[in-house]
């Protein structure tokens, strides 16, 4: 069985793990009561939104290098691998794994704060997942999940082809 056959499975199956864990993470239960208005809710959660993508780029950034550190040692494992002798990476190498690394730092950032949201306003976070809807036009804990597969994905891919350059 050829390793991109078996690295498709393996990115299927992980999309498909994701999206089961981050369904059962954050039910949608986005439902406004009729006692509130979009401009109270406005007041209350439109600085929520922006905490959050604090929250996120502060949470992968860190998360990023830890990333890029165990890409470029399984990059160099795989690399060593295959050859009996040690060969001399190209000094630019290790910077590709920066885009694979940083896009997973995101995502797990993203988690993260969606996490960190759901935990600290409790009861009142379905109120702000309607504000979150009604505001960006679409379905917040959906288009998350999207999100973190389209990571998924791409950094599966990015993977596959950064060890097979490696060869």
């Amino acid at each position: 069985m050829s390793s991109l056959i078996i690295g498709s499975i393996a990115a299927v199956c992980g999309v498909l793990l994701s999206f089961r864990l981050l369904d059962r993470l954050f039910p949608v239960k986005a439902v406004m009561s009729a006692d509130t208005s979009f401009a109270e809710l406005k007041s209350r959660y439109q600085r929520w939104t922006l905490r959050l993508a604090v929250l996120t780029l502060v949470v992968a950034v860190p998360l990023s290098s830890v990333f890029w550190f165990l890409l470029k040692g399984l990059a160099s494992w795989h690399a060593g691998r295959l050859w009996a002798v040690e060969a001399a990476l190209p000094p630019g190498v290790g910077a590709y794994w920066l885009v694979p690394a940083f896009l997973l730092g995101l995502a797990g950032g993203g988690v993260a704060a969606m996490w960190t949201a759901q935990r600290l306003l409790g009861g009142r976070y379905s109120e702000f997942l309607a504000y979150w809807s009604l505001s960006s036009g679409l379905n917040p804990a959906r288009a998350n999940v999207l999100a973190f597969q389209a990571c998924s994905i791409i950094c599966a891919g990015l993977i596959f082809i950064g060890l097979r350059a490696e060869l």
